[in-house]
């Protein structure tokens, strides 16, 4: 149960990047590479399979990402009931 949770707080903070189109493609593949050694295509659909996947990758980390780059993460997220 928890894992679907986190599954869908990821799904949302992604999609939140996407709206906010502050970070770049490019951008989140290094930080994927770099920081948990996850290769990407050039592809958003490919990104958002393999950081919800991931284990590796807690939606913390992901959140932290995003304020890195200047995005604010939803923090109503972590406490609905459904999202």
């Amino acid at each position: 149960m928890r894992n679907n949770r986190e599954r869908l707080i990821k799904k949302v903070l992604i999609n939140q990047i996407l709206e906010t189109r502050r970070i770049g493609i490019k951008e989140i593949i290094r930080w994927l590479w770099e920081d948990f050694g996850i290769k990407c295509r050039n592809d958003w659909k490919d990104i958002e399979r393999k950081i919800v996947k991931s284990k590796e990758i807690s939606s913390n980390d992901l959140a932290v990402f995003m304020i890195n780059n200047g995005i604010k993460p939803r923090e109503d997220v972590w406490f609905e009931g459904d999202m």
